[in-house]
């Protein structure tokens, strides 16, 4: 897979999709105005944009560019479309929402695509497909919505020479010592990118048997085998399983949904889809909520996208405030700048200055824009660009809002740009939520946390990551104990139901919808394994596989324990750390198996015999 990201400039004879909006206006604090290419590219952009076809307002903007045949060679296609994965036999990776059917199917076979996965019940298909097939593709009367396949990353954050180890920071091996368990009976269910190396990790003795779900081995740098082998050495008598994440969110939902049907007592992953939304769970998240409710204790890493406490954020959220109008050459308003503010701050921004973030080293990102209409109804139209240091656009997104869409935008970034947002002119204010994905922002608030990695299901945990120390000690109260850097902060904001239904449908302001309290806790990172590049493993895809396993050591001392003696047993035992317990960063703190395992013990010999919680 490669990945196609581009400018939003002219080409000769080609009009771009992807570059809108912007008159000749100054940032807050930057005196340098747009300059007059990118007057002409806003002109450009709206006499294009309100030209496009039905079938056209079907298909996103880098879908559009694509099937353009004045864009067909590989340079210009590679010039303007961003965010778009192509196979090595140049077929794009693409979603296709509508009514999935076995003629549908069919359709898309016929068209030279290949459906890799579907989920019916939430009419979506991820398809290979031609680009010369796109647009023909849109005009099916069961289409809906086309867009490119998102883009999908493991939450690891860096490797380096270490001998620190989490099994001594949680005392694993007392805790299995004392009351007599190593995971046996629970089988433990992983996703991650892939499982190479898996066979010397075997060979080594890190890893026991492991079942693979079949064709879902996966491809990238071995995460999944990293995290395979820290459960196997907190809990080694677990049965694990292994399915890629990252072949497409489509993909991941089905496998979350086999992995269920196949009698996993645990799941957890280490991945995130940048169009996860921070409003409503998405398709992962549904699939999480169903594995949630049919008894699945779900973990997954609250992702390395930074927080406040460390000044790391990279992520702003808040109600629309007005910056001020968009002209088009002509003096005629099209829309409006959304001006950033942090809470309680009257300094406020028309471009949010994106830099460096010193904790994950990354200069280059995707960010992403959510407003909150509901998933796969959104009538309202926000954009979002990515502007040079020299007042030029270097990158935007407009595809259209209409009615069958995700309240969604994504552009391509780097260190230095500042990220303008522009609501149109008949667009309604709305909440909303900006992500750089690990990079940071100038004006950021907390919540960085999103998306499945933030289900609202009852037996859905969100898990933070805290530094193992060299040498390695066991962590304790009253130590030197902070969540890491990189680490998600919560909470998150929910506007609707898994159906679509508001939570607060008089109130979509800040003041509305629901509050999710995430992450739920904290384990380790930097953390020693035999793969290669994982040597030091850190970020929060270490830490998930740590609380899931010693989840696994309770479940195997009481195989009758509910999801919600488990929580109780894990949050009321952690050791708090940062803030106000639970911490916006770190939760209920960090989990400690002989506490936790204690507590099971200590309630199971208070209960009479004949109660139906007891030890095997």
């Amino acid at each position: 897979m490669s990945w196609m990201r581009g400018n939003c400039q002219l080409s000769a004879g080609v009009l771009s999709v992807c570059t809108v909006l912007i008159g000749t206006r100054s940032f807050a604090g930057d005196q340098t105005p747009f300059n007059a290419d990118a007057i002409a590219q806003i002109q450009s952009a709206q006499v294009e944009k309100n030209s496009r076809t039905p079938i056209e307002m079907k298909m996103s903007s880098d879908l559009l560019i694509l099937s353009r045949p004045e864009s067909s060679s590989v340079a210009n296609r590679a010039a303007l479309a961003h965010q778009v994965i192509t196979g090595v036999d140049g077929r794009i990776s693409v979603n296709v929402f509508g009514v999935v059917s076995d003629k549908l199917k069919q359709e898309i076979t016929d068209l030279g695509g290949t459906v890799k996965s579907s989920v019916s019940e939430r009419n979506i298909l991820n398809v290979e497909i031609p680009s010369s097939s796109i647009k023909e593709l849109a005009a099916k009367p069961e289409v809906t919505y086309l867009r490119p396949s998102p883009q999908g990353t493991v939450e690891a954050i860096g490797t380096g020479e270490s001998d620190v180890a989490g099994e001594v920071a949680h005392d694993a091996a007392a805790a299995r010592a004392k009351f007599g368990v190593n995971g046996t009976g629970v089988s433990v269910c992983v996703l991650s990118d892939s499982v190479d190396h898996l066979g010397e990790a075997q060979d080594a003795g890190a890893v026991g048997d492991v079942q693979i779900l079949p064709g879902q081995q996966g491809h990238g740098k071995g995460e999944g085998t990293a995290m395979l082998e820290i459960l196997h050495r907190i809990a080694p008598g677990a049965m694990l399983k292994f399915a890629t994440g990252l072949e497409s969110d489509v993909g991941m939902a089905a496998n979350i949904k086999q992995f269920t049907a196949s009698g996993c007592r645990i799941i957890v992953d280490d991945i995130l889809y940048f169009d996860e939304s921070p409003f409503q769970d998405g398709l992962i998240a549904q699939a999480v909520d169903e594995a949630s409710q049919a008894g699945v204790l779900y973990f997954s890493a609250a992702a390395n996208n930074g927080n406040v406490q460390h000044h790391t954020a990279g992520t702003w959220q808040g109600d629309f405030l007005d910056g001020g109008p968009v002209n088009d050459s002509a003096g005629k308003e099209i829309g409006r700048y959304v001006s950033f503010a942090a809470p309680g701050e009257q300094q406020q921004a028309t471009g949010n200055l994106v830099s460096k973030n010193p904790m994950t080293g990354r200069s280059e990102s995707t960010a992403d824009l959510f407003w909150n209409d509901p998933l796969g109804h959104s009538s309202n139209e926000y954009d979002l660009y990515a502007v040079n240091s020299d007042g030029s656009i270097a990158h935007s997104s407009n595809s259209p809002s209409i009615g069958a869409s995700d309240p969604y935008q994504t552009v391509p970034i780097s260190a230095g740009q500042r990220l303008v947002v522009v609501k149109m002119s008949k667009a309604a204010p709305r909440y909303l939520y900006l992500d750089t994905n690990r990079l940071a922002l100038q004006v950021a608030t907390s919540g960085a946390v999103r998306g499945h990695n933030a289900a609202d299901g009852e037996n859905a945990f969100s898990v933070g990551a805290v530094n193992v120390s060299s040498p390695p000690g066991v962590f304790a109260a009253g130590g030197n104990l902070a969540v890491a850097g990189y680490s998600s902060d919560g909470p998150r904001h929910l506007y609707y139901e898994v159906d679509g239904s508001f939570i607060t449908p008089a109130d979509l302001t800040r003041t509305g919808g629901r509050i999710v309290k995430k992450p739920d806790f904290c384990a380790a990172d930097g953390v020693d394994t035999g793969v290669p590049g994982f040597s030091h493993f850190t970020g929060t895809s270490a830490a998930a596989p740590h609380a899931a396993a010693i989840a696994a050591l309770l479940m195997s001392f009481n195989s009758h324990l509910t999801g919600k003696q488990i929580r109780g047993a894990l949050t009321s035992t952690a050791i708090p750390i940062g803030g106000p317990n639970p911490d916006v960063a770190s939760g209920a703190g960090i989990l400690m198996p002989t506490a936790a395992l204690g507590s099971i013990a200590t309630a199971g010999a208070a209960m009479s015999s004949d109660d139906p919680v007891q030890r095997k």
